[in-house]
Formats: structure tokens, sequence, C-alpha cells
């Protein structure tokens, strides 16, 4: 079986440059090599039709794609961010979603959730809060936040 993909007539980008034109070749899932067009004999062929070429967004900090949050449906949240070119996320949980189970309830439910593209996707999970800025943390008014002083000790991140 050839596991061969070469990606034809794309703008691959670089990190110094957008080769245009360009022909990738990707044998057993590596890049093994990025040129002009050349012609190509074996294994899938696609035609990028000059769309570009780059390198997956890794996004470390998601709550969700924009209208679902990763803690309600984590399957749909990740096939959006696929198709919008994400490759690896750190879904965040946190204080807002936390159940009366607490922190394991929530990791439990999330994973009884996560099915392929959510695994495909995951590259770890970011927990947020409830020790945040009040100046700069999100969900302020669902009065959630904790402060972190202790009596007499000032917080210097305010």
């Amino acid at each position: 079986m050839n596991n061969t993909l070469t990606i034809r007539n794309c703008q691959a980008v670089l990190p110094d440059q957008v080769v245009a034109h360009a022909t990738v070749r990707i044998e057993n899932g590596v890049i093994v090599k990025i040129a002009s067009d050349a012609p190509t004999t074996d294994g899938q062929v696609l035609d990028a039709q000059g769309a570009l070429l780059g390198p997956g967004f890794v996004d470390v900090h998601c709550h969700g794609d924009g209208m679902t949050r990763y803690f309600d449906d984590p399957e749909t949240v990740s096939k959006n961010l696929l198709q919008q070119g994400t490759t690896t996320v750190l879904a965040t949980l946190g204080y807002p979603d936390m159940r009366k189970d607490g922190l394991t309830g929530q990791l439990r439910e999330f994973n009884n959730r996560a099915g392929m593209n959510t695994r495909g996707i995951l590259g770890g999970i970011h927990l947020e809060g409830p020790y945040v800025n009040r100046k700069y943390g999100a969900q302020t008014t669902r009065g959630v936040i904790k402060n972190p002083d202790a009596p007499g000790i000032p917080c210097f991140a305010r």
C-alpha cells in the first residue's frame, strides 16, 4: 500500500516565504519535499487549485467555537474548529461549568462526551479559575470569581 500524498498547485506557507505553484509531498504522514510544481506518478494526488497550504492553528485556551462551549458539546466544537484550520486545542473547562461533583465530575462528563473529532484534535485540557484577575477575567458577572488575597496580604495582579 502506497502511503504517499502529493498536494499540487498550492501556495505553500513556509517560515520565511510563500512558495507559489508549489508541490508538497507527504510520505507516511511526514512532509518530505516542498518544491515548485513537479509531476508525480504515485500515491494520492490532490489539486489545491491555488489555495494556501500552511501549518494548522494550535489553540492553547479555547472555551468553544463561538456558538457552543467545549463543556456542552465537545464533538460539535471540535468538528467546527477542525473545519476552520485548528489542528490542536487545549479545551478550556473551568469554574463557570463546575458541576456539583466538582472538577472530577466535570472531567468525567467531558470525557464521556468526547468522540472521534475531539480525540483527534485534543492536545490537553486547560483548567481555568476561579482565581482570575477581575479586571481581565471572563465571566466576572456570574459571582464565581474568588479573591486570592489572604487577610493582610495584598494581591499584586490588580
